[in-house]
């Protein structure tokens, strides 16, 4: 069969804080693999059909870090669709499909919408279970994923499937209480929804129209108005914006009478908490799992997570650690559900706590910093700017700064001045100079910024040329 298929990348990241930020959600880090979930995700979809396109849906802030991440595999396999707004699933599912539509001719073509944060280490049995999948879509069926529960949860939607009719779905059910999920699981004819969906488009588009005519309106006006920026095709917001924010669940699964369900024939988590990743990953001994810089005494069945520095437990038990380079998270391990961690960021974004959308180390698409002293009147920053690649030239009201090339080699435009730099040379930018680096060889150009002045805000940046697009 031929694929097209979708991948939803505009997770905003809360549950998973502090490792997991808004700038930098968890389909973009390696929790349980040495590759992103992200990564993984497209490394499954490829074993379907390596000649296939795909489209990825995302947001402004993750769109240098979708391309980052999917380069590897050549971005002409890509198209990089990119949100205005956030609108949930439903629109994001018609743009893509209808975009994809420009250049699939072949009316056989299955889609497969799939998000691009969850965990799935059994490609055969995702791969056996699309295969089957695709065969009830292929005879006009919309069919939806469900996994079959193994507990109790209260975290997940549920699609109870026919008793009599092996694949026909009788309900929808929204997130049940303890006592409802239990009965749900001695039913055995109750799955939770994957949120992963596979159908032909031209049985999609019909009943959408059916049941949701404006999410069609609206994001048809927003394709048509879109502007390719790059390797982005950018939506127009103020249609964008106009279109119900609602889910495909409630736009047409529920509605529509071409609904189908297929058991997920492998292991999958929506890694929806740090209880349910602590799940899936390995333990030592004493049912811990430990990771960086740990010595753990008389600690049991803890995840101790610590990227920077020294952690060390003595007598505790069913604690979730994290540690990161600007803030560290202590809980109970029952306790860091999603509701729970949701009144912390609360809390953090009524004080406009900047750990709420950033980590210490912020990546750009030329590369990254890390801020690593931040203090009235002056910060010091690490950079590093990728091969073959540039900052903006830009200029900076309020601040002045010194760099230190301290790796490779950097070409320095100050004013109307261009200077080589090598590792151990300085050189000085005066506040209100046009300046920029750029780095052209094989290897990454690696500084030291002193920044000086009376504001050093990011916002500071007037830019007159960027390799990136950016305003």
């Amino acid at each position: 069969m031929k694929y097209h298929s979708i991948i939803l990348a505009g997770g905003s990241g809360t549950r998973l804080w502090p490792l997991s930020r808004k700038k930098m959600p968890k389909q973009f880090l390696n929790l349980a693999e040495e590759r992103s979930l992200l990564k993984s995700t497209i490394d499954r979809i490829f074993q379907l059909s390596e000649t296939q396109k795909i489209s990825i849906i995302c947001n402004q802030e993750h769109k240098f870090l979708v391309a980052d991440q999917a380069k590897e595999y050549g971005l002409e396999n890509f198209r990089i669709i990119v949100e205005p707004a956030s609108r949930n699933t439903a629109i994001a599912m018609y743009i893509a499909t209808v975009q994809a539509l420009e250049s699939v001719d072949d009316q056989s073509t299955i889609f497969l919408t799939v998000p691009s944060d969850h965990l799935i280490k059994d490609d055969e049995g995702f791969k056996q279970t699309i295969l089957k999948a695709s065969k009830i879509a292929d005879e006009g069926r919309l069919v939806a994923l469900g996994i079959k529960p193994t507990k109790p949860s209260t975290a997940f939607g549920y699609i109870k499937r026919a008793e009599k009719e092996n694949f026909k779905i009788k309900e929808f059910v929204e997130k049940p209480d303890i006592k409802t999920a239990q009965e749900f699981l001695d039913d055995g004819n109750y799955f939770w929804n994957s949120g992963m969906f596979i159908y032909k488009a031209n049985i999609f588009l019909e009943e959408l129209e059916k049941y949701e005519n404006k999410v069609i309106k609206f994001g048809k006006q927003s394709l048509n108005l879109s502007k390719i920026n790059g390797d982005f095709i950018e939506l127009d917001e103020e249609s964008f914006i106009k279109s119900p924010d609602i889910s495909i669940d409630y736009a047409l699964m529920e509605k529509t009478q071409k609904a189908s369900v297929v058991e997920m024939q492998s292991d999958w988590s929506d890694l929806g908490s740090f209880d349910q990743l602590f799940e899936i990953l390995p333990k030592d001994d004493h049912g811990n799992y430990v990771k960086g810089d740990v010595l753990s005494v008389n600690t049991k069945n803890s995840y101790i997570n610590s990227k920077s520095k020294l952690i060390t437990t003595l007598g505790v038990k069913d604690l979730t650690i994290v540690d990161t380079d600007d803030a560290l998270l202590i809980s109970d391990r029952k306790n860091a559900t999603n509701e729970d961690l949701k009144s912390v960021l609360s809390k953090l974004n009524i004080k406009n706590r900047s750990e709420v959308d950033d980590n210490r180390k912020v990546i750009r698409p030329w590369g990254w910093y890390d801020s690593l002293l931040n203090k009235s009147g002056f910060q010091v920053k690490h950079i590093c700017v990728n091969s073959h690649s540039s900052i903006s030239l830009q200029r900076h009201k309020y601040r002045a700064e010194h760099w230190i090339v301290v790796k490779g080699t950097g070409l320095i435009t100050v004013g109307k001045e261009k200077i080589v730099l090598n590792e151990n040379e300085s050189i000085f930018i005066p506040q209100g100079a046009i300046h920029r680096l750029e780095n052209n060889s094989e290897d990454p150009v690696e500084i030291v910024e002193v920044q000086y002045g009376s504001y050093l805000g990011e916002d500071d940046i007037e830019r007159f040329e960027d390799i990136f697009g950016r305003e």
